[in-house]
C-alpha cells in the first residue's frame, strides 16, 4: 500500500514538473528598449519592443497610447501593435512627427498584457515631442513682368537663422479672382503645376511662368498662396502682381522721359553712409527736369535720343541702339540686406562711354537694365547702370566691384505725356 502511494505521489509530481517545463512562455517576458525617447520634429523615431527569449511562433504585442500629444495630429505610428517574428527577439514601431507646434507634448506608450508573458524591466515609455518651427513665407517680389518667362520666387524663414528644409517643400499658389490674364491662353505654369518648390537644404524656391500671348485688358495676373496649414505664417508680400507683356517689353520704354530730381535719394544715402566722401564728390546725378531722354522703336531694337545736359550724359551716347537681352530678378543694394529684388529688363547698348566721364572716353558695348512701373498714378522709368568703370568717382567702390556688377547707379524718369 505504501509503495502504491509513493508511486502515485511521484506520478503527480512528474506531471506537474512536465507541465511547467513544457510551457516555456511562462518564463519569457516582453519589454520596451528604453524608458524615454525624444521625437525630433523632422525625423522618424524607432521604438523597439523586445522579448527575453526567441519564440517558436510569431507573437503580437499590443501597445496602448496616451499623453498630451495627439495621434494623427501631432504624430503618426506604423501600427498600434508590433509582431516579433519566430526566432527573433525584437520588432520596431516607427513614430513619425506630424504637425506639432507646441513645446512640452508627450507620447506615453504602455505594453498591453500578453497571455503567457510577463513584463520585463521597462513596460512603458515616455516620448517628448519636439515642436516644429513656424515658417514665415512670402513672395520675394510684389510685382513682376512676364516677357518670355518670369520666375516667381518665394522665401521661407524661421526664428532659427540656420533653418533649411530637410526635404523638398511644395507651396501651392492660386490665381486671385482679380486676375484678367487666363491660364492656358495668356500664360502657363512650368510643368503645369501651380506650386513653388523649395529644394531640400534651401530657403528659396521658384515657379516659372511662361508667356503664351498678350492681349489688351487681359494682362494682369495676381497670385496668392493657397492654404498652407498651421505651421506657416504669412510674411510681408503674400500677393504678387504680375503683368503679361510678352515680347513687347520694349514697348513700355518707347517714348520721352524727364529726369526726377531726388528719385535716387535712397541710393545716394546708401553710398554716402557706406563709402568715403571722396567717392561721392563727382557722383553723376546733378540733373534737372530739363534732362530728357527718348527711346524710338526700331525693328528689333530701340534708338536712344538724348537731350541730357549732365550726369547720365557722360555715360549714354546719343543714337546708340538698345537690343533686348533678358529679364532678370536683380537686388537693389540700397534696401539693405537681404536686398529688395525687382525684375528688370536687360538691354545691350551698342555704345556707351564705359569710363562714365566728361573728360575721358572709352566707347564700347555694355549692359543696361530698365524697368517701367507705376507709382501714384505716374508711369516711371528706372535705369540701372551696371556695366561701367567710372574714373571720376567710386574709387572705393571699384576696389571690390570693378565693373559695378552689384553696386549699380540708378536714375529715375517720369514719362512725358504729349
Amino acid at each position: 500500500m505504501k509503495k502504491a502511494l509513493l508511486y502515485l505521489l511521484f506520478a503527480v509530481s512528474l506531471i506537474n514538473f512536465t507541465s511547467c517545463s513544457s510551457d516555456s512562455d511562462d518564463s519569457a517576458s516582453i519589454s520596451l528598449d528604453k524608458n524615454s525617447y525624444f521625437l525630433l520634429s523632422e525625423a522618424d523615431l524607432e521604438v523597439k519592443v523586445k522579448v527575453s527569449a526567441p519564440q517558436t511562433t510569431d507573437i503580437t504585442v499590443g501597445l496602448n497610447f496616451s499623453g498630451s500629444a495627439e495621434m494623427d495630429k501631432d504624430y503618426t505610428v506604423s501600427g498600434q501593435s508590433v509582431t516579433i517574428k519566430a526566432g527573433q527577439t525584437s520588432a520596431s514601431l516607427i513614430i513619425s512627427p506630424k504637425d506639432n507646434f507646441k513645446e512640452g507634448k508627450i507620447i506615453n506608450i504602455a505594453l498591453a498584457k500578453l497571455a503567457g508573458f510577463g513584463f520585463g524591466s521597462i513596460s512603458s515609455t515616455a516620448i517628448t515631442v519636439q515642436a516644429k518651427e513656424e515658417l514665415t513665407f512670402a513672395f520675394v517680389n510684389e510685382y513682376g513682368l512676364v516677357s518670355s518667362y518670369y520666375d516667381l520666387e518665394v522665401d521661407i524663414s524661421s526664428s532659427n537663422s540656420s533653418y533649411a528644409t530637410t526635404a523638398d517643400l511644395s507651396l501651392p499658389v492660386e490665381i486671385d479672382a482679380s486676375s484678367t490674364a487666363v491660364l492656358g491662353t495668356h500664360f502657363s505654369f512650368e510643368g503645369d503645376k501651380a506650386e513653388v518648390v523649395i529644394p531640400a537644404g534651401k530657403k528659396k524656391g521658384k515657379l516659372r511662368i511662361n508667356f503664351i500671348a498678350q492681349e489688351d485688358g487681359k494682362d494682369k495676373l495676381v497670385l496668392k498662396f493657397a492654404e498652407l496649414g498651421e505651421r506657416f505664417v504669412p510674411g510681408l508680400v503674400v500677393k504678387s502682381n504680375i503683368t503679361i507683356v510678352g515680347n513687347e517689353t520694349k514697348a513700355k520704354v518707347i517714348g520721352k522721359w524727364k529726369y526726377i530730381v531726388g528719385g535716387d535719394s535712397k541710393l545716394v544715402d546708401y553710398y554716402t553712409t557706406n563709402y568715403p566722401a571722396s567717392d561721392m564728390e563727382n557722383y553723376p546725378n546733378k540733373m534737372t527736369e530739363a534732362d530728357i531722354i527718348e527711346f524710338v522703336a526700331g525693328e528689333d531694337y530701340m534708338t536712344l535720343k538724348s537731350s541730357l545736359k549732365a550726369g547720365l550724359k557722360n555715360y549714354f551716347v546719343d543714337n546708340s541702339k538698345f537690343t533686348f537681352k533678358v529679364e532678370e530678378t536683380v537686388p537693389l543694394q540700397e534696401y539693405g540686406f537681404p536686398a529688395k529684388r525687382v525684375q528688370l529688363s536687360k538691354y545691350t547698348a551698342d555704345k556707351v562711354n564705359y569710363k562714365f566721364s566728361a573728360n575721358e572716353e572709352q566707347i564700347k558695348e555694355a549692359t543696361v537694365a530698365m524697368r517701367v512701373y507705376e507709382e501714384e498714378g505716374k508711369e516711371l522709368l528706372e535705369i540701372s547702370v551696371m556695366d561701367a568703370t567710372p574714373v571720376d568717382f567710386f574709387a572705393a567702390v571699384l576696389d571690390f566691384d570693378a565693373t559695378l556688377s552689384y553696386n549699380h547707379i540708378r536714375y529715375y524718369f517720369e514719362r512725358i505725356v504729349e
